[in-house]
């Protein structure tokens, strides 16, 4: 079923994007997840070693930290996408919003700026947990205009884009496969699979960073969508001195980057856009053979027969033979089978564990070759540096 919409002002965008914002707000996990960011900055920052000819407060430093901080993006995003895309297929509650008379593009941009504007809150609190450390730290005087720039550039230039993808990618699925389960696994194949890219393209934020191909780093620069391969790549061969006193400059890969990204955006925007569509499912109409009407009523005539005789049950024999239970046994397997492991979820996520821990064993491998041990799994020597050395790495993958 088809509803018409109605052309709305200006004043009704304001109004929904009000409403979504609000939302969003009066959630108590909005609340905890806010205060568990701000908690989780602070600790980390709080922790974060640095020498003493390192400035805490310096550019790259602000920048560095909120890039890390931000890799755990997609999951916050996910939790806004799965309130904005499936809470009215949840409460049943479609053929409401449906047939309000809001057009589609209204409604699908007011909630998606919903999604974007509470992310970038989240973001923004981020560096306030920071400098709530830096206050508890014993720091000499800290220079907060330059403090400033660095976070209106790591926010706006590497993080804000980011957020705009993420939410249009995690909202596009929301609505698309109407699961908020389907959005958190997504989020987060998302979050490993950047970090796992990171990985090898030689980061310095990750623990044993690889590099695979200078081409593929090439590749990966042009659509990282947190600009941090570029952001490193500039800042690689500065010294001490020039990370504690340089900002990054907006170079041609960091405006390609940036273009590359935006222009993603709007093509998913306007893919969820042209795709999503106000029908309401409806029910088939077949027209019923004469044999399914005939044992229709008859099934109507037993039931009407049932409610007006007493109620009783005859007396019946089970038969608990060895076939008999070998076969209930059998069905019951093949329930749970296509339940659990015959579904899309569980495809997924095991494809995903097997890329993990393909890359992880590519990478003890090539951690190998540094130690002077051959790459070859059949020798002796190569088996008992994996398993000392490489395992205790993703032995948690198991």
């Amino acid at each position: 079923m088809q509803y018409q919409a109605i052309p709305h002002s200006t004043s009704t965008w304001f109004e929904l994007i009000k409403f979504e914002l609000l939302f969003q707000f009066r959630q108590y996990s909005f609340i905890g997840l806010l205060l568990v960011t701000l908690f989780f900055t602070f600790f980390v920052t709080k922790n974060q070693y640095l020498s003493n000819e390192q400035v805490i407060w310096a550019p790259y430093y602000v920048i560095k930290g909120l890039v890390t901080l931000a890799i755990f993006l997609p999951i916050v995003i996910a939790f806004f996408s799965a309130k904005a895309a499936v809470r009215d297929f949840d409460a049943g509650c479609e053929s409401i919003v449906f047939s309000s008379g809001v057009d589609k593009t209204t409604l699908l941009m007011s909630r998606y700026i919903g999604i974007v504007s509470t992310s970038f809150i989240f973001c923004l609190s981020c560096p306030i947990g920071m400098l709530i450390a830096w206050q508890t730290m014993s720091i000499e005087a800290i220079d907060y205009s330059q403090v400033l720039t660095s976070i209106i550039f790591a926010c706006l230039l590497l993080i804000f884009p980011a957020i705009l993808l993420a939410a249009s990618v995690l909202f596009g699925i929301g609505l698309k496969a109407r699961s908020t389960f389907m959005i958190y696994i997504m989020a987060a194949v998302f979050l490993i699979s950047y970090q796992v890219i990171l990985s090898v393209t030689g980061s310095p934020i990750m623990a044993r960073p690889t590099v695979i191909s200078e081409q593929f780093n090439h590749f990966f620069s042009l659509f990282d969508p947190l600009a941090a391969s570029v952001f490193f790549e500039q800042t690689a061969q500065w010294s001490n001195q020039q990370r504690n006193e340089l900002m990054p400059i907006i170079s041609n890969e960091l405006i390609i980057n940036r273009l590359l990204i935006v222009c993603a955006v709007i093509t998913l925007l306007t893919l969820i856009v042209t795709r999503f569509s106000l029908l309401l499912p409806t029910k088939s109409t077949k027209k019923k053979t004469a044999q399914a009407t005939k044992i229709e009523r008859r099934k109507n005539t037993q039931e009407h027969a049932a409610r007006q005789s007493p109620c009783s049950y005859a007396s019946t024999n089970i038969q608990q033979n060895s076939l008999a239970k070998f076969l209930a046994f059998k069905a019951l397997i093949k329930r749970e089978y296509l339940t659990t492991i015959k579904t899309k979820a569980f495809l997924l996520v095991t494809a995903f564990w097997a890329l993990v821990l393909s890359v992880e064993v590519l990478n003890g491998l090539t951690y190998l070759e540094s130690l002077d041990v051959t790459p070859l799994a059949t020798t002796s020597r190569t088996l008992a540096r994996f398993h000392f050395d490489v395992l205790p790495g993703f032995v948690a993958l198991f």
